[in-house]
């Protein structure tokens, strides 16, 4: 960043710019991810760019941005104030189960929730969410899709390795929760490994989870998050979609 100094700054700053339009779309009005903003209302027909770093709207078949959520199960982990959690469930999500470890943000969630009328849908379980996903398999617990974003695990090259290990970890976890015929989203935000790495990381996981899955989505970044074609780290927004059997 310090390469390009200002142009940066001047090239991200436009990540903030007006709402965007979008057909049906539940909007999310927030500005960043804060915990002590105020909690708002989803209204359809305009959407702010999201409070989570992946740009959800574009990056998979998304179950707050379309009707594949509608009257099934959603896990959300490290869902901090909701964004997709709570839209889907404005999409018609039948239950939606979130996880993080900030009680801040899932109180934001579930003002949000209540104002919205889907508070009855919602529920907030305040956690470590790695510890809770791994308590979760064994209590039989499955959803018919299962969303997880996590903060960076590799956030220098020197963490590659035991970075690559949690995501291989997570995707284990996660598939263990989603039932046969469901929707494993997995997203990362660390600059430091690459696609093919985080793919692969992703199958292994997958594959000692004894489960059979398909690759039917891999994305990155929305367009209203750009890519500085001088600065590959910007490109640092990873998302895939399994079908699992």
């Amino acid at each position: 960043i310090e390469r390009f100094g200002g142009q940066v700054g001047a090239l991200l700053a436009a990540r903030s710019v007006g709402p965007v339009e979008h057909e049906d779309g539940p909007s999310l009005r927030r500005r960043g991810r804060r915990a002590d903003e105020p909690a708002v209302h989803l209204e359809p027909g305009r959407q702010r760019v999201p409070a989570r770093p992946v740009g959800d709207r574009n990056d998979c078949p998304a179950p707050g941005r379309t009707r594949i959520g509608e009257d099934r199960s959603l896990l959300d982990a490290f869902s901090y104030t909701g964004a997709l959690a709570l839209a889907a469930s404005k999409k018609g999500a039948r239950n939606v189960l979130m996880l993080d470890a900030s009680q801040a943000a899932l109180d934001q969630a579930v003002e949000t929730a209540r104002l919205n009328g889907i508070d009855g849908r919602i529920e907030a379980r305040r956690c470590d969410a790695m510890v809770e996903l791994e308590e979760m398999g064994p209590a039989g617990e499955l959803f018919d899709i299962v969303s997880c974003d996590p903060p960076p695990f590799v956030r220098a090259r020197k963490d590659l390795e035991s970075g690559a290990r949690g995501y291989r970890k997570l995707a284990r976890l996660c598939a263990n929760l989603v039932a046969p015929g469901g929707l494993l989203c997995i997203a990362s935000c660390s600059h430091a490994i690459s696609v093919e790495r985080f793919q692969q990381e992703c199958a292994i996981g997958i594959a000692r989870s004894a489960r059979t899955a398909r690759l039917i989505r891999s994305a990155g970044a929305a367009p209203d998050h750009p890519i500085h074609p001088m600065l590959p780290e910007t490109a640092y927004l990873k998302s895939l979609v399994y079908h699992l059997e």
